[in-house]
């Protein structure tokens, strides 16, 4: 889970505001940007390979579903928001993964522990694939979908 949130060229800065900041060094930033490029970052690579391993562990050990998601679903949640397309799929795969894997779980076990986790992260769920609406892709669009498509049946289920 550490490596799903590797990037260490880039600083996730969304939340905080620098309207506050007086001195702006533009001279910085145009010999930062002549030093290092995008093209050289092979970051995403981790990321993507730690969410397949992410997603495999949800597949092959359904009977720590409980333990997975008090460790796994808050970063899961935060890594929609990834800046490279390709992980943010493979976010959206893993993602969905759990919930499909929550459903089987909570049928054959009956602990409804997972959903009821599930049920209190739906507001930030909601938030965050709402952001993601907003942009331009295609594709994140409809991953989007589909989460929220699965996440509802299985809160149908939870509260039937």
């Amino acid at each position: 889970m550490e490596y799903l949130k590797y990037d260490p060229n880039y600083a996730d800065d969304m939340d905080e505001d620098d309207d506050d900041n007086e001195f702006d060094d533009d001279d910085d930033d145009i010999d930062s940007d002549a030093e290092y490029s995008d093209d050289e970052d092979m970051s995403w690579k981790v990321r993507r390979a730690s969410s397949k391993c992410i997603s495999a562990l949800f597949i092959s050990r359904p009977d720590l579903m409980v333990h997975f998601y008090k460790a796994a679903c808050g970063l899961l949640i935060t890594r929609l928001k990834e800046r490279e397309e390709s992980v943010k799929l493979d976010v959206f795969v893993t993602f969905n993964d759990m919930l499909r894997q929550t459903a089987s779980y909570s049928k054959l076990s009956g602990d409804k522990a997972c959903l009821e986790i599930l049920s209190t992260e739906v507001p930030r769920i909601v938030k965050t694939l709402c952001k993601e609406l907003k942009g331009k892709s295609i594709k994140p669009k409809v991953s989007c979908f589909t989460l929220l498509q699965v996440c509802y049946a299985l809160i149908f289920i939870a509260v039937c």
